[in-house]
C-alpha cells in the first residue's frame, strides 16, 4: 500500500508583495540621494580673519589698492585650471634621470607640467618679488604675505639659468635639501675662521668650447643628486640629497660669522613657515565652512546642530589668533627691513625710505624695537602655528566625516593632501623644541635686557587704555607671571620647559592683538572671538561653573554662529537627549 503524504499549510510572517505597485527606488551607484558639492568661496572674500588684519596692519589708502589684486588671485587659485595643475602635480611625483644614454652622468631633475605651470604662475604673480621690488616701503611684507596666504601650498622657484661662479670652492654632503630645482642655495660651510655663510647658484655655464654635441649650455654647480626622497605629504616638492663636489659659490657676510648671517634668511623661512600654516589651515576652514552651508543632518542645516559649530568655532579662534600673529610678525619684519634699506642707501645712494617708520604695528616705538620683538618672536611663530595647523587640519577631516579623509582628484575639497604637507611645517626651517630652545637663547642671550624691556614695553602700550579693561587686566598679568618666573627659576628647569614658555608667551602675544583688534573699532565679531579665545585659556571642565548663568548656553552658542559665519542663525529648542 502506498504511504499517504500529508501537506501542511506554511504561514509566511510577511505578506506578499504585489509587484505590480510602485515603490521608490533603493539607493545606488547611480540613484539616491548624493550630497551637493559644497560651494567654497573665494578665501579672501569669505576669511573674516584675513579681512580683520588687512584692516588692521594697513592703512585704508594702501588696503583699498590691494583689494582687487588679492580679491582676483583668490578666486584664479581656486579655478579649475589651477587645481588640475596641484592635481597633476600630486599625481605624477619629481623624478631624477641620472645618467644619459651615452653613459654620462647629467642628474636631471624632471618635474611635472602641473608642477612647473605653478612656479610660473607664483613667478608671474610676484609671490617672491613684491617685497624687494618694495613699491608699498614699510607695507610691502604685509603685501606679499597676504598674497602667499592665499597662495599656500603652491611652492614657486625661479627659473633655472647658469650663474658666474664664486671664487669659493665647497665640499659635502647635504642630507635633507627641499626644493631641489631652486635656482640658487644659501648654505653654512665651515672655513679654516669657522663657520660661514655662502650663496651659490645650482647650474653653471658651460663654455661653448667644452659643449658636447647635444649643446647642453648648463650643468650642475659642482653638485650630484644622490636620490631624492619619498615623504608623507609634499610629494610634488623634489627632496633631495645632494653631494658638494667643488660646488663655486661666495661668501655672505664676515668668514666665520656665519651663523649670525644666516639668521636673516632664517627668519623669513620662518615666516613663510608660518604663513603657509594659515595658509592651509585658512583652506581647510573654508571648505569647512562650505561643507556646513551644504549638509543637511535630520532635516536641518549642519550649521544649526550647536555641537558642530562649537566644534568649528574654537577651531575660528584659534585661527584668527594665529592670523594675527602672523600678520603682526610680518609687520615687524617690514620695519626693520625698511631701516636696513635706509642704512645701505645712505652708504651706496639711492632713494630715500620713510624714516622711523613703524607702519601700523600697534604699540610699536620704533625700528630698533621691531629688531627685538622680530627676533623674539619668530621661532615662537613658527614653533607655535605649525602645530596649531596640524591639529587644526586634522580637526577640519573629521568635521566632514569620511570624505575629508578621502584623498579627493578635485583638490579644492582634499582637506587630506593639506594636512599631509601642513606635518612637515613642525619640522623643516626648525623642529618645535628647536623653536622652543631657540627663544630661550634670546631671553638669556647678550641682548635680554633691551629684548625684555622692548616686550614689557609693547605690552604694556598695548594695554594703556580703559578699554576692555577686563581683558587687557587678564593679558597683562599673564605677561607679569611670565616675566617674573623666567627671572626666578633656574635655567635648567626653564630648558625642560622650553615648550611651556614658548607657547605661554604665544598666549601673550596673540592675547593683547587681540585685544588691540578689537579695540581699534569695537567691531562685535572681534569682541566675540576675543572673549571665546581668552575662554579657552582660562581653567576649568568648561561643562559648568565655566559658561556664567543657566540658559547663557544659548548666548554662547548665537556667539560661535558668528565666530564662524559672522551672522546670527537661529538655534532650536532646549536641546534633548
Amino acid at each position: 500500500m502506498a504511504p499517504t503524504h500529508q501537506t501542511t499549510p506554511i504561514s509566511l510572517s510577511t505578506p506578499a508583495v504585489d509587484i505590480t505597485q510602485t515603490f521608490a527606488s533603493p539607493s545606488s551607484s547611480t540613484e539616491g540621494f548624493f550630497q551637493p558639492p559644497p560651494n567654497v568661496q573665494s578665501q579672501f572674500d569669505d576669511d573674516n580673519a584675513l579681512q580683520r588684519a588687512l584692516k588692521f596692519f594697513l592703512p585704508d589708502r594702501v588696503r583699498e589698492e590691494l583689494i582687487p589684486e588679492l580679491s582676483t588671485f583668490s578666486r584664479l587659485v581656486l579655478a579649475p585650471k589651477i587645481t588640475r595643475w596641484i592635481d597633476y602635480a600630486e599625481k605624477n611625483p619629481p623624478y631624477v634621470k641620472h645618467w644619459d644614454s651615452w653613459g654620462k652622468r647629467r642628474d636631471v631633475l624632471v618635474t611635472s607640467e602641473g608642477w612647473r605651470n605653478l612656479q610660473a604662475l607664483g613667478i608671474q604673480e610676484g609671490i617672491v618679488a613684491i617685497p624687494y621690488d618694495n613699491e608699498r616701503g614699510v607695507f610691502s611684507r604685509v603685501h606679499q604675505f597676504a598674497k602667499y596666504h592665499l597662495w599656500a601650498g603652491n611652492i614657486e622657484v625661479t627659473a633655472v639659468d647658469g650663474h658666474p661662479l664664486g671664487p669659493w670652492k665647497i665640499d659635502g654632503f647635504k642630507w635633507f635639501s627641499s626644493a631641489t630645482d631652486a635656482d640658487m642655495v644659501v648654505m653654512l660651510a665651515r672655513t679654516t675662521k669657522g663657520i660661514s655663510t655662502f650663496f651659490a647658484p645650482m647650474r653653471k655655464t658651460v663654455p661653448a668650447s667644452a659643449r658636447d654635441i647635444l649643446g647642453h649650455e648648463t650643468e650642475l654647480n659642482g653638485i650630484s643628486i644622490q636620490r631624492l626622497k619619498s615623504k608623507l605629504g609634499t610629494r610634488a616638492l623634489p627632496t633631495a640629497e645632494l653631494v658638494l663636489n667643488g660646488t663655486r659659490g661666495y661668501l655672505i657676510g664676515e668668514d666665520g660669522k656665519g651663523t649670525k648671517e644666516i639668521t636673516t634668511v632664517l627668519n623669513i623661512a620662518r615666516i613663510h613657515n608660518g604663513f603657509t600654516a594659515i595658509g592651509l589651515w585658512g583652506r581647510g576652514l573654508s571648505v569647512v565652512r562650505a561643507f556646513g552651508r551644504a549638509r543637511s543632518v535630520g532635516q536641518k542645516p549642519l550649521l544649526e546642530k550647536t555641537a558642530y559649530v562649537t566644534t568649528v568655532a574654537k577651531m575660528h579662534v584659534e585661527y584668527r589668533a594665529n592670523v594675527l600673529f602672523n600678520y603682526f610678525v610680518a609687520g615687524l619684519l617690514g620695519v626693520v627691513e625698511q631701516e636696513q634699506i635706509k642704512a645701505y642707501r645712505s652708504v651706496v645712494g639711492g632713494a630715500p625710505v620713510a624714516v622711523g617708520s613703524v607702519g601700523r604695528v600697534p604699540g610699536l616705538r620704533d625700528a630698533q624695537m621691531a629688531e627685538h620683538l622680530l627676533r623674539l618672536l619668530t621661532p615662537v611663530l613658527k614653533g607655535v602655528t605649525a602645530k596649531t595647523a596640524i591639529a587644526g587640519l586634522a580637526e577640519c577631516m573629521e568635521c566632514l566625516g569620511g570624505v575629508g579623509y578621502l584623498e579627493n582628484d578635485d583638490q579644492i575639497f582634499n582637506i587630506a593632501r593639506l594636512y599631509r604637507d601642513a606635518n612637515v611645517l613642525s619640522i623643516w626651517e626648525g623642529t618645535t623644541d628647536m623653536m622652543a630652545h631657540d627663544v630661550l637663547r634670546v631671553v638669556y642671550g647678550k641682548t635680554r635686557v633691551a629684548v625684555l624691556s622692548a616686550m614689557r614695553d609693547w605690552v604694556k602700550a598695548a594695554c594703556a587704555s580703559t578699554r576692555l579693561a577686563e581683558q587687557k587686566k587678564v593679558v597683562s598679568e599673564w605677561w607679569n607671571r611670565w616675566e617674573t618666573w623666567l627671572r626666578d627659576v633656574e635655567k635648567g628647569e626653564a630648558e625642560m620647559k622650553a615648550r611651556v614658555v614658548m607657547e605661554r608667551l604665544a598666549d601673550v602675544v596673540q592675547g593683547v592683538l587681540l585685544i588691540a583688534d578689537a579695540e581699534s573699532d569695537g567691531d562685535r565679531n572681534a569682541v566675540d572671538v576675543l572673549d571665546a579665545w581668552l575662554s579657552t585659556r582660562r581653567a576649568g571642565m568648561g561643562l559648568s561653573g565655566d559658561e556664567g548663568s543657566a540658559g547663557s548656553w544659548r548666548v554662547t552658542s548665537a556667539r560661535n554662529m558668528r565666530v564662524v559665519y559672522t551672522a546670527e542663525s537661529p538655534v532650536g529648542g532646549q536641546a534633548k537627549l
